[in-house]
């Protein structure tokens, strides 16, 4: 394996190692996905985020509610317990 090789594998794998299913079917499905900063519970499509979860990672943080295209859309929950907010909502 030359160096270049080396240093694209280097920098390739933690993406890899962070991001992942854990449970159920996270293309078309309802499952479970680690992601590097958190883990969301709930519906994908298309292997996106879509249809209702829940987003929570370990500072606290919270999204119960409504994905499209993997991003948050529609009725939901957004909570921090580090900044003590909460907000219910579009």
């Amino acid at each position: 394996m030359n160096v270049k090789n080396f240093i694209i594998i280097l920098f390739i794998a933690p993406i890899f190692s962070f991001s992942q299913c854990l449970v159920g079917n996270c293309g078309d499905g309802v499952g479970e996905y680690r992601f590097k900063n958190g883990i969301y519970k709930g519906d994908f499509a298309d292997g996106e985020l879509s249809g209702f979860g829940v987003f929570a990672n370990k500072k606290g943080y919270t999204y119960s509610g409504l994905w499209t295209l993997g991003s948050k859309n529609g009725i939901g929950e957004e909570a921090s317990k580090r900044d003590q907010f909460s907000y219910k909502g579009n």
